[in-house]
């Protein structure tokens, strides 16, 4: 950089602009520089802010990305307004995602509620045939046959009842 008194700095946010204008991966781009795909830990730490890239590698990484040495520098304050600007991207990025979240737990909700409905409106029904079915079932009995019931049942209830007063 030209500005008098002011140091450059290496640019971590530099690096991963160019890079993903170029549609480049960090392994992509240890190829690019001669290195195997193991150097891209490397670049993912320059590009975290971890390390800074040596001079010597500085210059081929802006070779294998054909740039000048210029373009991944900047001052303090650039790099902090850069940092600023990323702040505020996740800051988003993370509101979007709650936000999703929250609406994913809404939508589920309804989910369940319609579901437990349907099993209501279903288990309603199902009760309501079977109810019908015991209908036309004591409709179709002789009469005898119901009269047999009639008395079954009023000779058990008091049975029941004298067991009960003798213990």
């Amino acid at each position: 950089m030209d500005s008098i008194g002011r140091i450059p700095y290496f640019n971590r946010f530099k690096l991963m602009q160019i890079r993903h204008m170029r549609c480049l991966s960090q392994v992509d781009l240890a190829a690019l520089m001669g290195r195997s795909k193991w150097y891209a830990s490397w670049i993912s730490r320059w590009e975290s802010g971890a390390i800074i890239p040596r001079k010597k590698t500085l210059r081929s990484l802006c070779e294998a990305l054909d740039i000048g040495v210029e373009a991944l520098l900047s001052t303090e304050e650039e790099i902090l307004a850069d940092e600023r600007k990323a702040l505020e991207i996740i800051e988003s990025m993370r509101a979007s995602a709650e936000t999703a979240a929250k609406e994913r737990v809404v939508v589920s909700a309804r989910r369940r509620l319609r579901k437990k409905a349907m099993q209501t409106k279903l288990e309603g029904s199902i009760a309501k045939r079977r109810a019908e079915k015991a209908i036309v079932a004591a409709h179709s009995k002789p009469l005898s046959d119901k009269i047999e019931d009639l008395i079954s049942g009023w000779e058990e209830a008091p049975a029941a009842s004298n067991d009960d007063e003798e213990s």
